[in-house]
């Protein structure tokens, strides 16, 4: 089954923060099938990481890349039909 990745989930894997909700956030990211990301969600990630943690452009960058090692199924747009973003 697909599920969707929320803002929070990759803020607390990416940074840590706190430690247990950081836990808990990498076990389900490791643990699911395949996750879908859409765009807004890749946004906010990186508003939240630029501007609340002041993580460099660059260090924001190789997080992102790193959501391939984590196995996320698709990039999705907001707004696209179910259809296109595994049929949610």
């Amino acid at each position: 089954m697909s599920a969707f990745i929320d803002t929070n989930v990759l803020v607390r894997h990416l940074t840590g923060d706190p430690p247990d909700m950081a836990a808990r956030a990498t076990a389900y990211l490791e643990n699911e099938n395949e996750l879908l990301l859409t765009d807004l969600v890749a946004a906010e990630t990186v508003y939240v990481l630029e501007s609340f943690y002041e993580t460099p452009r660059h260090e924001v960058a190789e997080a992102l890349r790193s959501f391939g090692r984590i196995r996320v199924g698709r990039m999705c747009r907001s707004g696209a039909p179910a259809a296109r973003c595994g049929g949610l």
